[in-house]
């Protein structure tokens, strides 16, 4: 939410209807003016007085946001709206881009409990191959982020293949971004981040289009849904640039997606503790769920 722009009420209107309908919690990333203290106040205490409960705080600056991690005036201003409307509520700061802009500068803010950034494989290179590669060197982020933050928590957000405020990635409908989804997660989880924030709800970033169709990436998070609650296991994949796997332990059943991260037919098989759980050739970008 821009605070201090126009549209901001309608945003929040907005907001709250979809994540009602859709039966979540919102996560709100608030891009604030230091000179417009009373927007931010307002947009807060409606987005705290709202039906659907919040789950996370984040601010940034709506100054060439994309550009640099939040100032510690903006922290401060965040922590200080919260403290108005939702007190004791955790405030997270960092940058809404790549990983580099929190990594430059290294702030720890007083006023925050978290550190946050985004996640853009397309940010140097945008082929196939490249973004598909990157999806395997995402945790190395966490792991630098949990050596210089002090304790603080780690939210990772938004994950998606287009870098803000560029156009969305055509792939986002397609199955290539559901297998990239796959490896991206296998990634990050292993690294055990506070949080993970993917994509949109709807329209050329989300899970389903505009109109309510489903795109393959909607099932990556449908099935994700089955396997809360359990441990995640180990997966060694051979190759690993070829094949990527996300499995948690339910009681004695071994859970989870595998995915083919290549544009070719791929001889797959997934063995588990208690024998084979997978013998097939998957089609290019192609995901399975077992269990």
């Amino acid at each position: 939410v821009w605070a201090g722009r126009t549209d901001a009420i309608a945003a929040v209107d907005a907001a709250v209807e979809q994540a009602a309908a859709a039966g979540s919690p919102l996560e709100v990333a608030l891009f604030l003016d230091e000179d417009d203290r009373d927007a931010v106040w307002r947009v807060v205490a409606m987005l705290a007085a709202s039906a659907v409960p919040v789950v996370r705080w984040t601010a940034f600056d709506a100054t060439d946001p994309y550009r640099r991690s939040t100032s510690e005036a903006v922290a401060a201003m965040g922590r200080e709206a919260l403290e108005q409307s939702v007190p004791g509520a955790a405030l997270g700061a960092g940058t809404p881009a790549d990983f580099v802009w929190l990594n430059r500068g290294r702030t720890l803010y007083d006023e925050v409990d978290a550190l946050t950034w985004a996640i853009v494989p397309s940010f140097h290179l945008a082929d196939d191959r490249s973004v598909m590669d990157n999806a395997g060197a995402q945790a190395s982020t966490v792991r630098s982020a949990r050596a210089f933050g002090e304790g603080r928590a780690l939210w990772v957000g938004p994950v998606e293949l287009s870098r803000r405020p560029r156009a969305a990635d055509p792939r986002q409908s397609t199955a290539f971004a559901a297998a990239w989804t796959v490896a991206s997660l296998a990634d990050l989880c292993a690294a055990d981040p506070g949080a993970l924030t993917y994509f949109e709800t709807s329209g050329p970033r989300g899970v389903i289009s505009e109109a309510g169709e489903p795109y393959p990436v909607y099932a990556v998070f449908e099935h994700l849904a089955h396997m809360r609650g359990g441990r995640q296991q180990s997966v060694v994949s051979s190759p690993p640039r070829e094949l990527a796997g996300l499995f948690v332990e339910q009681g004695s059943q071994s859970v989870g997606l595998v995915a083919n991260l290549t544009d070719r037919p791929r001889p797959t098989r997934v063995d588990g503790p208690a024998g084979p759980l997978l013998d097939q050739v998957l089609q290019p970008y192609e995901v399975v769920r077992l269990g």
